[in-house]
């Protein structure tokens, strides 16, 4: 069992929005990269089982809606208590920046 949490400036890889006026908007690096980025995590998740999940806290300060979500994409409550509770169940933490 394998899990992404995006947390903070980890939600511009699950929406296509630009998030333009937030802390997150894009920039030209994400824009070039984002048709990779948005297919690599496509096949993790159905060819290798990955579970995509996205802080809900993130989401709703910028004011995404749950429709601008990429397909697939499970919110959590709290990335942060997501990310202790699968160490607690014995999960590996590797930060990604």
């Amino acid at each position: 069992d394998v899990r992404i949490v995006f947390v903070a400036h980890g939600i511009r890889f699950v929406t296509d929005d630009k998030l333009n006026g937030t802390p997150f908007q894009e920039d030209a690096d994400m824009a070039e990269r984002r048709e990779s980025n948005t297919g690599r995590l496509s096949a993790l998740q159905s060819v290798q089982g990955v579970k995509l999940e996205l802080c809900d806290i993130t989401r709703t300060q910028i004011g995404l809606g749950e429709d601008k979500l990429a397909e697939g994409v499970d919110l959590v409550p709290s990335g942060v208590v997501q990310l202790a509770k699968l160490q607690a169940e014995g999960f590996a933490y590797i930060k990604i920046e």
